[in-house]
């Protein structure tokens, strides 16, 4: 495969990627669990590197996420990212999409977080990312 040969040492998965080569769209919510375990174990099958797999927003509640990465970790999955954001989904990187915490209450922001200031919330999880990135 080409991305072994380039040296690369993980291969990653992309919703974006798989929708647009299943139905021709971006990545918003458009493909199921069903197709994106599938195209991921197909993936996973073709090399020998590890695999992290984006698995969207879980395809549901705490169940539906438990579910999900219970099922793409019997597949070979290495890892798994889940998104934070509302449902329906939308590309992360499109501008009218709303992250999960936005449309939480209150009360259900300081028991997730210990705090219900989204600033503070999307602060502290930029630093999280930030020193993830770079660590």
């Amino acid at each position: 495969m080409l991305i072994e040969q380039a040296g690369f040492r993980v291969v990653g998965t992309t919703g974006y990627g798989i929708a647009a080569s299943l139905v021709g769209q971006p990545d918003i919510g458009l493909v199921g669990y069903a197709e994106m375990l599938e195209r991921s174990r197909t993936i996973i099958n073709a090399v020998k590197l590890p695999v992290d797999v984006d698995v969207d927003t879980g395809y549901g509640n705490a169940m539906n996420v438990y579910w999900a990465v219970q099922n793409f970790a019997r597949v070979g999955a290495a890892g798994v990212r889940v998104e934070d954001q509302e449902w329906p989904k939308r590309c992360g990187h499109m501008a009218w999409r709303r992250l999960e915490i936005e449309t939480l209450s209150p009360q259900e922001l300081e028991a997730k977080y210990g705090t219900s200031d989204l600033d503070e919330i999307k602060r502290r999880e930029t630093e999280a990312g930030k020193k993830w990135k770079s660590g």
